[in-house]
């Protein structure tokens, strides 16, 4: 799971150096003065508002059945 996360970072990071268009789909790695994001930075700010947000839905089915878990167990008895 990390490291899809990571690996999605990393492609919007890619796109956003070969086109600096903040009003696309990958412009969630960059703050409003368009400097990017390192990936804890991401996870801190994006990716932890997206998990809370129960109307939020990822594309992948992992988020899904993490949610599911998540439920049933604290945070720190996961082991992620």
């Amino acid at each position: 799971p990390v490291s899809r996360e990571l690996s999605l970072y990393n492609h919007k990071v890619y796109k956003f150096a070969g086109n600096q268009d903040p009003s696309m789909w990958y412009s969630d790695v960059i703050y409003a003065n368009g400097t990017v994001m390192s990936f804890e930075e991401y996870a801190e700010s994006v990716l932890q508002i997206q998990f809370a947000n129960s109307d939020w839905k990822s594309p992948g089915k992992y988020f899904d059945h993490l949610q599911s878990w998540m439920a049933l167990f604290r945070r720190d008895q996961l082991l992620m």
